[in-house]
Formats: structure tokens, sequence, C-alpha cells
């Protein structure tokens, strides 16, 4: 058991440097278990961000970074809710300064650090925005702000889908989740369609988007819709090349909303046309799935000239 005195700032520096540099394999593993111990402990929190600020050098920050990224993705309970602001400025601070992120692997531990905390935090409500604002004054941080933007659903890209499912009963860790998705793509969607690109980026990010409409909640995937009809004001009718390049990013989504849409088994009649003030006004249970499937029929008609609904329809036998 590591105890506070021994978790120094001058001993985790004197330790960094026998495991890297002790040519002995025997005893390497000394340094190896005292480093282990550290980050399961609670003192791991302020050491790690104290010598990122440090700096001493770049296997010190760099091993920093990473014992605070394990802490994020493992043991984000430990962390008072009251010191979560105060982590999440610390980060943003530390990608701003260009004297660490010169570094490219610590640049890159700093970037997918602040990315799980983005994921972790649900009251850090605007993290693309904010680091954004942080990093938009120099061209230097450029870099930086792709890493974040790369990291981000790099993090998550693998299992989220599955993560969304199993909140189910969890409506603010989706909705957090789904807020950052949305802001993340928002903030590149013009980079994404801009008429002056003879080619698109990679758009694998929109699949961002098709991840929170496997959740039950019809709030979490209403939340989605405004940027999927930001993205469709931005593809000009006459511009093929770009239409065709989003169309199947649309035609998926088009067929995941018609699943949510579907009645339950049981359903006697077909939910009479509402608009959106008389949906709200209404009282009855289908209330909300009432008001869903008119958004969707807005949606569908506004983007048909991208999605061919009626081909779907017919591909479909609906």
């Amino acid at each position: 058991m590591t105890s506070s005195l021994d978790v120094t700032p001058e001993n985790f520096v004197r330790t960094v440097h026998m495991l890297y540099h002790d040519q002995d394999a025997t005893r390497k593993k000394i340094p190896s278990e005292w480093l282990l111990n550290v980050q399961s402990s609670l003192y791991a929190w302020s050491l790690a961000d104290q010598l990122i600020r440090m700096n001493e050098n770049s296997e010190v920050t760099c091993l920093s970074a990473q014992i605070l990224r394990h802490k994020i993705q493992h043991n984000f309970d430990e962390l008072p809710v009251e010191h979560c602001k105060a982590l999440c400025d610390s980060l943003l601070d530390h990608l701003s300064r260009i004297e660490l992120t010169r570094n490219t692997t610590v640049r890159i531990q700093l970037a997918v650090t602040t990315a799980d905390l983005a994921l972790q935090y649900v009251g850090w409500e605007k993290p693309v925005e904010d680091v954004v604002e942080k990093l938009k004054t120099s061209s230097e941080h450029m870099l930086t702000l792709l890493e974040f933007l790369t990291a981000l659903p790099e993090e998550k890209s693998t299992n989220c889908s599955n993560e969304l499912r199993v909140i189910d009963e969890n409506l603010d860790k989706a909705q957090n989740y789904t807020r950052i998705y949305t802001n993340l793509i928002e903030s590149i969607l013009e980079c994404l369609v801009d008429g002056r690109q003879l080619d698109l980026s990679d758009l694998s990010c929109l699949h961002l988007l098709l991840y929170p409409l496997e959740h039950t909640d019809y709030e979490v995937v209403q939340s989605t819709l405004y940027t999927w009809y930001h993205l469709g004001e931005l593809i000009q009718t006459n511009n093929q090349f770009i239409i065709d390049k989003v169309k199947s990013y649309m035609d998926k989504l088009v067929d995941v909303l018609c699943t949510q849409c579907k009645l339950d088994p049981d359903h006697l009649a077909i939910p009479p046309e509402t608009d959106e003030k008389s949906s709200k006004n209404n009282g009855t249970s289908n209330s909300d799935l009432i008001e869903f499937r008119y958004r969707v029929q807005c949606f569908i008609e506004d983007t048909i000239y991208i999605t061919e609904f009626i081909f779907y329809l017919f591909q479909k036998d609906v």
C-alpha cells in the first residue's frame, strides 16, 4: 500500500526515471509496482494533474496523463462532484499550453483524456464548444483540436451503441452522450459539406448521430433531428455529388425512424393527425408517440430530395 508521504512529485519523477532508464529488468519491477499502486490510490487525481502542470519531462507528463485517463475511465466515481468542474478547467488549460502539446505523444494523451472526461462528466454541457473556444486563439492549437475531435468519437465508437441501450434507465446520461455527439457534428458540419471542397472528408463521424436512435426514449432520438435538418439545409438540391455521399447515412436514419414510429401490435387505431402544439397538450399516454411521428413525418417531407422516400416505401413494401 502506498502512503500519502510516499506519493510526492519528486518520488514520482524519480520512479519514472528508474522505470524507463534502469537496464536491470529485475529492478524495473519495483518502480512498476509503485506506479501501479499510485494509479489505484486517491492521491493519483491531484498528483497526475500537478505533474502535467509541472511538465518535468515528456515521460513524466505522458505517464501522468495516462494515469489521469485511467482514473477517469475506471474510477470516475471516486472524484467528488464538486471537483469535476475544476478537473475540466484544468484539462482545458493543459490543452492550451503549447509547450505541452508540441510533444505528439503528450498531445494525444491529453486530447484523449479530455475526450474521456467529456463522455463521463454529465455536468460538462458543451465540451466541444468549450474546447474549440479555448483553442481557437492560435493556429498552433489546430493539431490539438484535431486530436480531440478525432478522439471523442473513437473513444465511444466501438461500444457506444451498446452502452446507450444499457443506460436506457439513465436518461440524463443518454442525453449527455447525445448532446456531445450532436455538438461535435455541428462543429464540423459545414466543413463536411463545404461546396468549395473537391471531396468530402471522412463522413464516418455521422454514425455518431445514428447511435442515439437506438435509445427507447423519444426525447433522446428527437434531440438529433435538428442536426440532421441542418445537414439537409447545407446540402443544395443540385449538388448530386454531396447528396450521393450523404444518402447512405440518411437512408439508415429513415430506416431507424420508421422502426421507431411503429405502433404496438395491440394498438387498435391509427393515431389522429396532429400538430406539435396539440400533441403537447394531449394528455393521453400516446401523446409522445403522436408528436414523435409528426416530427418524423415533417423531417422526411423536408429531406425527401435526399432520401427518395418513395423508393424506400417500395423497397420495404410499406
